[in-house]
């Protein structure tokens, strides 16, 4: 039986039934593997919980079975339970079998078995490594963000050179983390079979008031959430075109950017939708908007943001990760830079030509993601581990 172990940073809950997730990596995730290899073993944190969170959805099932990793939570956790979590990952690691290591911290403890034990091994990259680093809280306040951000990017740097084929989610990402071999692949974990495609939008879309600005992602620090915000203050503010925000996903700064859209005085102008279900729930909200704007500070390749495309919304994004890859010059902004983002949604409104323009362009840019263009790759990547694993060459 030809079984995958996914060694990856996500946190699962379990309950009596089963393994839970928010969202992400679900079930239906996980079975996309199942097109190359008999089995999936996601190697994750999994906690216990009482019930199912609200929202939550199973991701273990036929096929998928999880190596259960300690659950640590934070910074200051994982230095205190360290020692447990490396005992849980060489257990994973002892199986034999294809393994796909997805960076961070489980990940790099997979990778020490896997040198220990001379083995081949697949490296999914998702962003730059060492830019995640510098938004997380405790290391700001250490001071340590620098160092931590270089030591984590070099870390990356060797897991990728070493590795026996790689995976990426952006050109960009491939540049900063080459392998040694040349067996690389770039494709996003996006889903977008035909149904997902809506059709490009005329001009008199645009042509009503207030401009509707949708923003789809983990509320956290590094997505730049507040920066959008204060941009839809400017606007509102400063004699620009009249806009209203929808800010959709789940994630820890939830209280504190409706505070800031309060304190700012345009609390009725921001809504936080919390968690939205993909599929027609998310789509309807889609449609429903102008325009998409994605304003992180580092970034991999945004899956939402594509989907946005594939729903023929026009966008603006920040110069971060793969978003350049997606997006006109001209539909880009420094990240961080409030009054230059304000004033390229102002700039864009103004037009409606310009925003029928753009979600033409969107919409044939995302078709290059299909779901049968990713599939390709993918099993590419996936038979190529299994080939390296059976020491044959692929």
């Amino acid at each position: 039986m030809r079984t995958l172990r996914v060694a990856l940073e996500h946190h699962f809950c379990e309950v009596e039934d089963g393994i839970y997730t928010d969202l992400a990596y679900d079930y239906a995730y996980w079975c996309e593997y199942l097109d190359v290899f008999d089995r999936v073993r996601p190697v994750a944190r999994v906690g216990p919980a009482e019930s199912v969170p609200p929202g939550w959805v199973r991701a273990d099932g036929p096929g998928v079975c999880f190596h259960k990793v300690y659950d640590y939570l934070g910074f200051w956790h994982f230095l205190r339970r360290w020692p447990r979590v490396l005992r849980d990952c060489a257990r994973a690691m002892a199986e034999p079998g294809p393994v796909i290591l997805r960076m961070g911290n489980i990940s790099l403890f997979c990778w020490l078995q896997l040198l220990r034990r001379r083995r081949p091994y697949a490296f999914e990259v998702v962003g730059h490594a060492g830019m995640s680093a510098r938004t997380v809280r405790n290391v700001q306040v250490l001071g340590l963000a620098r160092m931590i951000g270089w030591v984590l990017h070099h870390l990356c740097s060797w897991q990728a050179r070493y590795a026996a084929c790689a995976s990426y989610v952006s050109r960009y990402v491939r540049d900063l983390y080459p392998t040694r071999n040349g067996r690389e692949w770039v494709f996003s974990s996006v889903r977008l079979p035909d149904a997902t495609f809506a059709e490009a939008r005329s001009v008199d879309r645009f042509t009503h008031s207030p401009l509707r600005i949708i923003s789809v992602g983990r509320l956290e620090p590094e997505k730049g959430h507040d920066v959008l915000v204060r941009a839809v203050e400017r606007l509102l503010k400063g004699g620009g075109p009249d806009v209203t925000l929808c800010l959709v996903g789940p994630g820890r700064q939830v209280d504190f950017l409706e505070r800031l859209a309060v304190d700012l005085g345009i609390g009725d102008r921001v809504e936080l939708t919390g968690r939205v279900a993909p599929g027609e729930p998310l789509m309807r909200l889609l449609d429903e908007a102008d325009l998409f704007v994605l304003p992180s500070l580092t970034e991999g390749m945004p899956r939402a943001l594509i989907e946005g495309m594939a729903r023929g919304l026009p966008a603006i994004g920040s110069r971060a990760g793969g978003i350049p890859e997606l997006l006109e010059a001209d539909c880009l902004v420094d990240p961080g830079d409030s009054t230059a983002l304000a004033n390229r949604i102002a700039e864009v409104a103004a037009s409606p030509e310009r925003l029928a323009r753009m979600s033409a362009r969107n919409l044939t840019v995302a078709r290059g993601y299909h779901q049968e263009v990713m599939n390709e790759r993918k099993h590419a990547f996936w038979r190529c581990i299994q080939a390296a694993t059976d020491g044959r060459s692929e």
